[in-house]
């Protein structure tokens, strides 16, 4: 398992250092500091838009807001002509929405339009939303890195209105943050080459972190919790998604951690921990290119569903399901279909088929081919149990199941191969 962190790090070295790094250096040796108070008695200015423009005059600059709330009205808005741009703040400054109409809290860059903008940086501030119906803070087209770090983002207001949405940028690290009471993602991501979310704590929003069209975009170390009792319904979503690093996550009462759409390619789901939820992996209408998916050493509990169900692509090449630990499965502990290159190795699936007796499996895979399925842990113990161990339904070719142990299956055998040119030896089935 440490080589495999070893080896995945090198997206988040690569953020964390060069491209970022040279950024700021430019940024600080080349632009003036205008401070903000919103008393007006310490500062170059009393009001956040006061100083954007200054910093617009000259296409760079720092703000640094004294603490306070800074009650805005109308949406901050920072020039397309700014190259490099930092707004940080004493510890308590508060940027608040007073009665927006129609946009963002903050907004860096203009969606449709190409600016000057090389990189920007937000650091030690409250952005709060107050229940208004926007989002804290867009940033666009920024393609020398976007910095998002010790801040807080609390009520967005009503889907569709993200904590942060940011487009069509490159090298973005989102760090340190804290997110509470969003009623649609606390991050959207749409577009990012190289991208970080790291260490970020999100709190009783609907959905945590949305990628759609990144590339090279790792999640490690956060954690999502609700303890309003209403799940978070994805805790992850990849659409259309490639190299993506899903690593050392932890999420409390979800629905869905991790969900896959349209196309996706080389996708790494690994060391995360949950607790409770409907299914820890889940597809949706995937396209006819999806592959490279490897979900390894990940534990999680009470599983109202299944823990894996990949099933709604025409054809999914080579995924990988190892050391994982999945208890307390509902329905079926892992489903899956229509894949070619499949590998479940050392898996641990408890007491899957609780919901109903003598109805589901352990692991069921459909019209799959060269397939592994070895050295797997499989018992259902309960007053409802599995079905089968493990059934293949509609017969691939090539499959391999050795080396498994199995108790608790319902219906005989156990262990059930339909497909040619296939092995199942030395497995226990009681």
């Amino acid at each position: 398992m440490a080589q495999i962190y070893s080896k995945k790090a090198w997206i988040t070295e690569r953020i964390l250092s060069s491209d970022m790094n040279r950024m700021e250096n430019a940024l600080s040796g080349r632009c003036a500091t205008y401070v903000v108070d919103p008393t007006g008695a310490n500062g170059d200015y009393q009001t956040i838009q006061e100083a954007i423009n200054a910093v617009g005059v000259s296409n760079r600059g720092r703000i640094f807001l004294k603490r306070g709330v800074y009650n805005i009205n109308a949406t901050l808005t920072v020039p397309q002509n700014v190259e490099f741009f930092e707004m940080t703040g004493e510890n308590g400054a508060e940027i608040k929405d007073a009665g927006i109409v129609g946009g963002p809290l903050v907004k860096v860059g203009i969606e449709s339009v190409i600016g000057n903008g090389k990189y920007c940086k937000f650091d030690n501030l409250i952005f709060n939303g107050n229940g208004f119906n926007n989002q804290l803070l867009e940033v666009y087209r920024m393609f020398g890195g976007v910095y998002v770090g010790r801040c807080g983002f609390i009520n967005s207001g009503t889907p569709p209105k993200a904590g942060i949405y940011i487009r069509s940028c490159t090298d973005v690290n989102i760090q340190g943050n804290y997110f509470e009471g969003h009623d649609y993602y606390a991050a959207e991501f749409n577009n990012v080459h190289r991208g970080l979310c790291y260490g970020n704590n999100v709190k009783d929003c609907l959905h945590g972190f949305r990628m759609e069209d990144c590339q090279k975009f790792a999640v490690v170390g956060n954690k999502f919790t609700d303890p309003s009792g209403t799940p978070i319904r994805y805790v992850m979503v990849a659409k259309n998604c490639g190299w993506i690093e899903l690593l050392a996550n932890t999420s409390i009462d979800f629905e869905i951690f991790c969900a896959l759409e349209t196309d996706f390619h080389d996708v790494n789901i690994i060391g995360n921990t949950q607790y409770g939820g409907s299914d820890f992996v889940k597809d949706f209408s995937l396209g006819a290119t999806a592959k490279n998916l490897v979900i390894k050493g990940n534990i999680s509990d009470v599983i109202s569903d299944r823990a894996i169900q990949i099933t709604s692509g025409s054809s999914v090449q080579n995924v990988i399901i190892g050391e994982n630990v999945f208890n307390e499965v509902q329905n079926d502990g892992v489903l899956l279909e229509n894949i070619d290159g499949l590998v479940l190795d050392n898996n641990v699936i408890r007491n899957p088929g609780q919901s109903a007796n003598n109805t589901y499996d352990g692991i069921k895979f459909i019209g799959c081919t060269y397939v592994t399925v070895n050295g797997n842990v499989i018992t259902s113990l309960t007053a409802n149990k599995m079905r089968k161990a493990i059934e293949e339904v509609i017969p691939g070719d090539y499959a391999n199941v050795t080396g498994n142990t199995c108790r608790g299956s319902q219906t005989a055998p156990g262990i059930t191969i339909v497909g040619g040119n296939s092995i199942k030896a030395n497995n226990i089935d009681a």
